[in-house]
């Protein structure tokens, strides 16, 4: 496995989600250096999330992705 780009951040205080109930939204992702702008879109990703929490496991599922630009700014593609 190659290592891993970090593009951006979406922060979900779980403590205020109902986790027993399908969510469905859109986050626009941040920045983690605090920059941003349309010039730094990289595309949008479409997931779902599933916490269980007797088991404590997480699911998540890429149910869709659109606009990714073929390379990163290092000029590779993943």
């Amino acid at each position: 496995f190659s290592k891993h780009d970090q593009i951006g951040e979406v922060k979900v205080p779980l403590c205020q989600v109902d986790l027993a109930q399908t969510i469905e939204e859109w986050r626009e992702l941040q920045s983690v250096e605090g920059e941003g702008g349309q010039d730094n879109k990289l595309g949008d990703i479409c997931f779902s999330l599933r916490y269980v929490p007797t088991a404590g496991k997480l699911t998540v599922v890429i149910l869709e992705a659109k606009n990714l630009k073929k390379m990163d700014v290092g000029g590779l593609s993943d």
